[in-house]
């Protein structure tokens, strides 16, 4: 049973470690679009990130 946990364990941190390049990503992609002055509507329907989230973003810049 203990191998079994272990197996779930490693693939669950798997997918977190992908889930989370994926969302970093996205977030590259909408700084990318924000720079070249894309419409919002544009970045949120491409990347599926937030308005708000993507307005954060941009004054990290």
């Amino acid at each position: 049973m203990s191998e079994r946990l272990n197996y779930l364990r490693y693939q669950m941190a798997i997918r977190e470690y992908i889930l989370e390049g994926r969302a970093e990503m996205a977030e590259e992609i909408a700084l990318n679009m924000f720079r070249d002055n894309k419409p919002m509507e544009e970045i949120t329907k491409y990347t599926g990130i937030s308005a708000e989230r993507i307005q954060e973003l941009s004054q990290e810049l």
